[in-house]
């Protein structure tokens, strides 16, 4: 009886012990890892660049609401540690472009009426990331995309 008892203790010890390792593995990994659900980080040739998430903004004038704009934002930085000091802040950055823009796109910011000069709103962008940032800690503030929907 004696030896019985020590071959099912040499058999469930290990995988009593895997047991134990692979429920322990998520809580160890979940404090390790990084995530940002508020950028997309990639690099190419040497540069690191932070996808932000879309800014939905609408167009507002003394008729009402006369479209809806999305502009998708990429921030172009010089090395992994800047990318990941500004991907910390990008849900202030988010916020600090909301403020600027949110209701307050303007005929001056058009192109011929219709179309959203991206030279304009690039600028306008970049000046609030250095404002927030500092001077020199974004390469480059880079427009990916824009959507205008007309309301009416």
């Amino acid at each position: 009886m004696r030896k019985g008892l020590k071959i099912l203790i040499l058999l469930l010890a290990p995988l009593i012990f895997s047991a134990l390792v692979c429920a322990a593995a998520p809580a160890w990994a979940k404090k390790h890892e990084k995530v940002n659900i508020n950028a997309q980080t990639k690099v190419f040739k040497g540069s690191y660049f932070i996808t932000m998430r879309p800014l939905i903004l609408p167009v507002i004038n003394e008729e009402g609401m006369q479209e809806i704009v999305s502009v998708v934002v990429a921030l172009q930085v010089k090395s992994q540690r800047r990318m990941e000091q500004v991907s910390s802040v990008a849900p202030k950055l988010n916020d600090a472009y909301m403020r600027a823009l949110y209701g307050k796109i303007g005929r001056n910011i058009y192109r011929n009426g219709q179309f959203i000069d991206v030279n304009k709103l690039k600028m306008k962008l970049a000046s609030i990331t250095e404002q927030l940032l500092g001077k020199d800690k974004v390469q480059d503030v880079l427009i990916q995309g824009i959507t205008q929907r007309r309301f009416n």
